[in-house]
């Protein structure tokens, strides 16, 4: 290494025993750190998914109870759901069943 126009050199000295354990302690805190944080937003991601799936789901939900209601519209068609959902009919309606 050249500082200046001059050659140095560069020398490490030996580390105390007790400033590699804390160092080394502190990296493995840190990795545990950053282990537990990408967990975290592992699930956070899963989660935010399925509620997206579950929205998109609901969504479609009431697009399909939207256009039942907009087909609605009229009396007969009330009536006409009425009896072929609920069994519901009009009292003087004659019911003739299939005999098997």
């Amino acid at each position: 290494m050249t500082i200046n126009g001059q050659k140095c050199k560069v020398v490490f000295r030996k580390g105390k025993p007790l400033t590699k354990i804390v160092l080394l302690i502190t990296i493995i805190l840190c990795t545990v750190a950053l282990i537990v944080i990408y967990n975290s937003i592992t699930t956070q991601q899963n989660r935010l998914a399925a509620s997206r799936q579950q929205a998109i789901s609901e969504e479609r939900e009431k697009q399909e109870i939207q256009e039942d209601i907009d087909q609605l519209g009229s009396h007969e068609s009330v009536i006409d759901i009425a009896g072929e959902h609920l069994g519901l009919y009009d009292p003087d309606t004659i019911i003739v069943e299939k005999a098997e």
